[in-house]
């Protein structure tokens, strides 16, 4: 792999991960063009950054320096799995790698400090990140989410020692990093497409925590077992039998707050977390074990923990009033059940009207049980149709799947186009969570501009 090349081109640059690692190469100076399906804000920042973007899947809208073999280097995302274009750089035998392959590359240069997990790793990654870059301690971070602070998915200083990366379990990427230290969140089954079932997740999962180097530090969600006795391990969570221990919670108005044990050694009274959503306190709390182990200061941490914005999509809070709007990236029962828990700890009081579209029409198949209990606790629920992503459609598999199942009478189907009207005719509602890794978001604007005008 020439990863000095000059040019590089990437197929799918609209990805998080994708256009995080564009925006690397572009700060170092090199050329970087990209094809996507569609325009998004993500991809219309990229190409403020002089980023030529092509929405045509043909090999005429390559750029014609990126046509010839010499001095470039392709990367492409498995959620593109065919294409003109993808296959005039295979059939002219350019150097094609995944994106895993090419973070990896990346990664293992410096010391390597990756999050993963089923739930919570960009949260994870993104507090890693921003109390890396309030320290003295130089770093670059690949993140699978904007972080307000930046708007950005990618933060470097100057010559970094440390790169953080969200360590993706998709097509067993994260099997391509070598880290000297890392977080596992979770090892819930999920992407069950690729895994088939819990027991291959969790040994691949047991296989990344493999790669840690000898002298690594691994710091596990409580209940977790990662097949290893050879290296230095926390535990970490709510539990009396983590090591670090999160506790006295309390929800303010302005974030959370909090304690932190460490394994009976240490305790950091009333921390406060600058954003809301309950597991953002366990997230907080590995972001701030690693890097107290790493030897960052208690009060830098502190004030990091204090002025993180949160990421976009990760329990957003865009407006709060007689109708507030929470949106959430959600898009796994777990990843909702705990979403709802910050809901309710927020607005005890409040009636809660869920709007989820599931994503992807094998995690449907695989969960519509799961995904249907768990909607059933919230007040109101509208579901949308599937958003497919990178599948096609299996026959048998729609939202309806998921809709019979809730057991709350208030339950509405909707198409996306009829959502807004849908929600205008809807009265009594208090606090509006659009949920799903779709395109919901897109929606979002719309809603909030609506609920503007009620909130007056």
């Amino acid at each position: 792999m020439n990863i000095d090349a000059k040019n590089i081109y990437f197929i799918g640059i609209g990805g998080i991960g994708m256009s995080a690692l564009a925006r690397y190469f572009v700060a170092h100076g090199r050329s970087v063009a990209g094809y996507d399906r569609t325009e998004t804000p993500l991809t219309q920042n990229l190409e403020n950054l002089g980023i030529e973007i092509s929405y045509t899947d043909k090999k005429i809208s390559i750029p014609g320096k990126f046509t010839q073999k010499q001095d470039v280097l392709v990367v492409y995302t498995p959620a593109i799995k065919e294409g003109e274009i993808l296959k005039f750089f295979q059939k002219n035998n350019f150097d094609l790698h995944k994106r895993a392959e090419v973070l990896g590359e990346l990664f293992n240069q410096g010391k390597g400090l990756a999050v993963a997990g089923t739930h919570g790793k960009t949260t994870t990654s993104a507090i890693l990140a921003h109390i890396f870059k309030q320290s003295t301690l130089p770093s670059a971070a690949f993140v699978g989410g904007i972080m307000k602070n930046y708007n950005s998915n990618y933060v470097s200083d100057e010559n970094p020692q440390f790169i953080i990366a969200e360590a993706d379990e998709f097509d067993r990427s994260f099997l391509r990093l070598n880290p000297k230290a890392a977080v596992v969140t979770s090892m819930d089954a999920d992407h069950l497409d690729i895994y088939g079932n819990k027991e291959n997740i969790q040994n691949t999962f047991k296989e990344f925590i493999a790669k840690i180097g000898e002298k690594g530090v691994l710091f596990l969600g409580e209940g977790l077992n990662s097949g290893r006795t050879d290296i230095v391990q926390f535990t970490y969570g709510f539990g009396d039998e983590a090591d670090i221990q999160a506790t006295n919670i309390r929800v303010t108005p302005k974030g959370i707050r909090f304690d932190i044990h460490f394994e009976e050694k240490e305790v950091w009274k009333d921390v406060h977390l600058g954003i809301s959503g309950v597991i953002n306190v366990k997230n907080a709390t590995a972001a701030a074990a690693m890097a107290r182990y790493l030897g960052i200061d208690q009060t830098t941490i502190r004030e990091a923990l204090y002025s993180f914005k949160g990421i976009k999509r990760r329990f957003d809070i865009w407006s709060e009033g007689k109708i507030s709007l929470v949106d959430d990236y959600a898009h796994h029962p777990e990843e909702i059940r705990a979403f709802l828990k910050g809901l309710r700890m927020r607005y005890p009081q409040k009636k809660l009207t869920a709007i989820f579209q599931p994503h992807l029409y094998t995690r449907t198949r695989d969960f519509a049980d799961d995904f249907a209990n768990v909607l059933s606790e919230f007040d109101e629920i509208i579901l949308l149709p599937i958003y497919p992503a990178r599948e096609k459609p299996i026959a048998g598999v729609n939202s309806e799947l998921i809709f019979y199942k809730i057991t709350n009478a208030k339950k509405y189907l909707v198409k996306k186009e009829e959502l807004l009207p849908f929600l205008k005719r809807n009265t009594g509602m208090e606090v509006l969570a659009t949920i799903g890794a779709g395109d919901i978001d897109r929606e979002i604007e719309k809603i909030y501009h609506w609920i503007k005008t009620v909130n007056k």
